[in-house]
């Protein structure tokens, strides 16, 4: 019996470790496309592609980027090409926070934006700055978590 409480013991221990799930850094690309539409639909086509990449570590913080580019065809009307990169980072121990957005189609931008969140301590209030068509300071309840 003396045996099987250490064996019990390391068997939770290494079940609550291989529970715990590790990010990695990575990176997928998808082409996309259109395909069918129905007779009446008001598109004909589209087609793009879509690229998605995870870097850091829990002791450098995280970004993470996001792009997708499509071109869209109307029944009627010119094509349209949207172009949507948004980037993400987090600081180590989550006391920092920078999320950027920026939308163009047929190279005129529609949204340029940024946030950016910091803060002393996890159990501190955060202060963040919204930025884009407008300005905005903000704060976050102490304790919020991060993203």
């Amino acid at each position: 019996m003396k045996k099987f409480v250490p064996l019990a013991a390391l068997i939770v221990l290494g079940s609550a470790t291989a529970n715990a799930a590790a990010l990695a850094p990575h990176r997928a690309v998808y082409d996309l496309s259109l395909l069918r539409a129905n007779n009446n639909a008001s598109l004909t086509a589209a087609d793009g592609r879509l690229a998605f990449e995870v870097q850091g570590s829990a002791c450098e913080g995280w970004t993470v980027s996001f792009r997708m580019v499509s071109k869209y065809r109307p029944s009627e009307g010119r094509p349209s090409l949207v172009d949507t990169q948004s980037t993400s980072y987090e600081g180590p121990g989550s006391l920092d926070f920078r999320h950027q957005v920026k939308e163009t189609v047929n190279g005129e931008v529609r949204d340029d934006s940024r946030i950016k969140i910091t803060r002393a301590a996890t159990a501190a209030e955060a202060q963040g700055d919204l930025t884009g068509k407008s300005t905005k300071k903000f704060a976050l309840a102490a304790g919020t978590d991060l993203p």
